[in-house]
């Protein structure tokens, strides 16, 4: 199923008329985290045992020394690692569509809401009421429900709450109520578990038709899999064999910084709709083109670091570092393409 992803987004990334990737681009891009990361091996870190420990006996970097934030944004107790995992899927049934410009009542002003105001908001909940994700409850969720979880209007109410609810009935119906059921079902693999997301609950079926051929991108299946990887840091609930299958989640901020690195270039049409904050309509050839193209650039700027700079690490790393560093200079760079959707 995974390698699906690749294969279709590589197939809209040939015949592309909106979006092109540019590889010398990559090389330099490349080169930089590169020298980022074996600096991190040559400074005083290389005292830190973790760091130590990445460089594998054949002299690769097998790490690029970027975590999953645990405490500070999002709920984790090693201690109910149910409940952790119940609050995962939760939070990856709304991960999506943060730019309609929601104001935070209780943020600094004109601050809107992000993804760590998501995902803290969802830890509070629990921190409140850990009942509050239940099966049982989420499949009751409605509108009112989410205003009471975050303390506000917010965009796409009806269509979160119904998600929300999707996730209840199907916990309840197939996985005796609990997500740590259904990510054991899976047997240690993701391509396994984004199988039985998608399968189980429609609203994770992130895929749509390019050119009259279907093509899947599956950005909140496999994010669920790569926190549950991260929070539970590889070990029980969170213990993979195949985490190099997954491929980076295509949303919004990661092609966002790709376009400033001048990795991924755009016709001027799409630029300007861009720049001039246009909506671009979900299932389009341009949007499409976006999603196929972030991910075929992180595909090629994995073997660009295992060839060129001794550094294996997975797509999964190369999303999250990128993310990061589109996070931090999101309000210093061209605005992120819009598109109303339910899928990133």
């Amino acid at each position: 199923m995974l390698q699906l992803v690749r294969d279709t987004t590589a197939r809209v990334v040939n015949s592309a008329k909106h979006v092109i990737i540019d590889d010398s681009a990559i090389q330099k891009v490349c080169e930089l985290l590169a020298k980022d990361v074996w600096g991190r091996l040559s400074s005083d870190d290389k005292g830190d045992e973790n760091i130590g420990q990445a460089v594998s006996s054949d002299g690769f970097v097998e790490s690029l020394f970027v975590e999953w934030d645990n405490e500070k944004v999002h709920f984790r107790d090693l201690e109910d690692p149910d409940l952790t995992a119940q609050y995962i899927l939760v939070l990856s049934s709304l991960n999506f569509c943060f730019w309609p410009g929601v104001k935070r009542p209780d943020g600094p002003e004109g601050e809107e809401y992000e993804y760590h105001h998501l995902a803290g908001a969802l830890r509070d909940v629990l921190l409140e009421d850990k009942e509050a994700f239940s099966a049982a409850s989420l499949s009751n969720c409605d509108e009112k429900t989410l205003l009471k979880w975050f303390k506000c209007e917010i965009p796409q109410a009806a269509e979160r709450a119904r998600l929300v609810r999707e996730v209840g009935v199907g916990l309840q119906t197939h996985f005796n109520g609990k997500a740590s059921k259904l990510i054991t079902s899976a047997g240690n693999s993701v391509s396994k578990l984004v199988a039985l997301v998608t399968a189980f609950f429609p609203g994770f079926r992130d895929h749509t038709i390019y050119d009259g051929a279907q093509v899947f991108l599956y950005k909140r299946a496999q994010i669920f899999c790569a926190d549950i990887w991260g929070c539970f840091k590889h070990e029980g609930l969170g213990k993979f064999d195949d985490m190099h299958k997954l491929t980076m989640f295509a949303d919004y901020r990661v092609p966002q910084i790709l376009r400033h690195y001048e990795v991924l270039k755009y016709s001027e049409s799409l630029s300007d709709s861009i720049d001039n904050y246009k909506v671009i309509p979900p299932g389009s050839a341009e949007e499409v083109e976006i999603r196929a193209a972030t991910i075929q650039c992180v595909e090629r700027m994995r073997i660009v670091l295992q060839n060129s700079h001794r550094i294996r690490c997975k797509s999964v790393e190369l999303d999250w570092l990128l993310w990061q560093r589109g996070e931090e200079q999101r309000k210093e760079v061209a605005p992120h393409h819009r598109t109303l959707t339910i899928f990133y």
